[in-house]
């Protein structure tokens, strides 16, 4: 029958635990202590049939079981897709934290000076003057823009997702890998973030290291990354199947294959080194949908070559795990950038608007310059192509700089100020005196 869900009292109406019923609490964890997670223990707990949730399934007086779904995987899609909403919070939520991270960061990078030229009695070097320091810094500062506009999306999408069944699958599928991505980012954002603080980002009243501790469990609660990871993954390829299946979508499989084999196939297009076109929207897409219908192609081709092979279901699956995973990696990047390109498309401030296309060339040249082995492989990018992605991406990381601290203020989130303060972001002081003006009063 799969999974269902049901209403059990736990205690009476003088307030005393129902017969049978067990429950404790789990005590300390990592983190998120002001919140209760207690485990409850049911021993032979007798309920009505009138207390199941029946909006998918239900059990009539008879004791016939009705469910609207034909197979206990769609039963247990659906009963999960209730948790969507949780997921789209569990989605600001940590781009919410990884802002103040980042602007700690920031501020930490431009006052903190290290090393400079004795031999010209030069000043020290301030630490956003160090690739080390700026390409990871505008690596997130793009990454927060570039999310952000997504997360925006899917919230305007919620909505509809409430009305329409189709809409919710997608939502939900959608949503799943959104979660797991940024979740998954965050917590290793805000590591990087708290050693390039050094000490300072190691004391407590820097924040950094609580926001790191409570970004850790988002990977958990609400789905477990790998999971929402094939949660989009199977929505995508089981479309791409039924795509497949009609004449239509052969003929659109062939077309495609055709055009990317006339693209890698012209010198132009693998071999240029050309600004105007490694850092233009056209080859950042390209680079992106390819990917996407690549892994899309390879995992049905290959789970239909398991499956020949007389191999269940969820084993031939399984075999595809690596490239299920890193499929859906690469769709939540694709979603994220083309919701950041219709962003930029609403925006009339010309200053803004170059801004706002920089920040789209640093989050898709990093995209690409962290899977330039995928790109490689499958002969999209020529050699000496990826070499100059890279070399373009420290680029326009140190172009992005000069502009960093206004962005990262413009973009706040609406969270409340006790959460974001940290001696690291005082406008009105430098790091050192603000940490010394904290821990003066901290009693030996």
């Amino acid at each position: 029958m799969g999974v269902h869900a049901f209403v059990v009292p736990l205690r009476n109406a003088e307030g005393k635990l129902e017969q049978g019923i067990e429950i404790g609490d789990c005590g300390m964890k990592v983190g998120w202590n002001g919140v209760d997670n207690g485990w409850i223990r049911f021993h032979h707990v007798r309920i009505p049939r009138e207390n199941l949730l029946n909006r998918f399934a239900n059990v009539a007086p008879n004791g016939e079981y009705t469910s609207q779904f034909s197979s206990k995987g769609q039963l247990f899609a659906a009963t999960l897709s209730q948790l969507m909403v949780g997921r789209l919070l569990y989605f600001i939520g940590p781009s919410a934290a990884i802002h103040a991270c980042l602007k700690a960061g920031l501020y930490f990078a431009f006052q903190r000076t290290q090393f400079g030229d004795s031999k010209h009695n030069a000043r020290e070097t301030q630490l956003i003057q160090y690739p080390t320091h700026f390409v990871e810094l505008m690596k997130g500062l793009a990454f927060v823009y570039v999310f952000e506009s997504a997360g925006n999306e899917m919230c305007q999408r919620l909505f509809d997702a409430f009305k329409d069944e189709q809409k919710r699958e997608e939502f939900h599928a959608l949503m799943s890998g959104l979660k797991a991505y940024i979740c998954e980012y965050t917590p290793r954002f805000a590591s990087k973030i708290r050693v390039m603080c050094g000490g300072y980002g190691y004391s407590a009243y820097a924040r950094i290291g609580e926001m790191r501790r409570d970004l850790d469990i988002f990977q958990t609660a609400e789905g477990d990354g790998t999971v929402l990871h094939q949660q989009l993954a199977r929505y995508l390829i089981i479309n791409y199947q039924k795509e497949l299946s009609s004449y239509s979508g052969k003929f659109q499989l062939v077309q495609e294959k055709m055009n990317d084999f006339l693209y890698k196939s012209n010198p132009l297009n693998v071999r240029s080194t050309a600004v105007s076109y490694i850092c233009s929207r056209a080859f950042f897409l390209k680079c992106f949908h390819f990917q996407v219908r690549y892994l899309k192609h390879s995992i049905t081709m290959k789970l239909r070559a398991l499956r020949f092979a007389k191999l269940p279901p969820m084993t031939a699956w399984s075999n595809c795990l690596l490239e299920i995973v890193e499929l859906s990696k690469a769709a939540s990047r694709l979603f994220a950038l083309e919701q950041f390109h219709a962003r930029i498309a609403k925006c009339t401030d010309a200053k803004l608007n170059q801004a706002l296309e920089l920040i789209s060339v640093v989050y898709s040249l990093s995209v690409i310059d962290e899977e330039i082995g995928f790109f490689r492989n499958t002969d999209f990018i020529g050699s000496q192509q990826a070499l100059r992605v890279r070399e373009l991406f420290v680029e326009k990381c140190r172009e992005l700089t000069e502009l960093s601290i206004v962005l990262v203020n413009a973009s706040e989130p609406y969270l409340p100020q006790q959460i974001l303060k940290s001696f690291l972001t005082d406008d009105k002081t430098n790091y050192m005196l603000g940490f010394f003006n904290i821990v003066k009063n901290v009693k030996l």
